[in-house]
């Protein structure tokens, strides 16, 4: 999905493939790094923009929630349906 994300952001070419590196294993999370081509350089922040949004985007679509471990969250059930 960290691919798929890179691949659908402003600027970054499709070779060679943006590429997932696993960071490090720490307490209550694994941190990742995505790794991307551009020819655009001096557009960094907008680059960077277009990936985050896009890694929210994917992830939301496939059902994952992205939380900080920092933050407890206490969600309210939905209510029932009625028949």
């Amino acid at each position: 999905m960290l691919t798929e994300a890179a691949l659908k952001s402003a600027h970054i070419l499709d070779e060679p493939k943006p590429f997932v590196l696993q960071i490090s294993l720490d307490d209550y999370y694994v941190s990742y790094q995505i790794n991307a081509y551009t020819r655009e350089a001096n557009k960094q922040a907008l680059i960077y923009s277009s990936l985050l949004e896009n890694i929210q985007d994917i992830f939301q679509q496939a059902g994952i929630e992205i939380l900080s471990p920092a933050y407890n969250v206490i969600r309210k059930e939905d209510p029932p349906e009625k028949a």
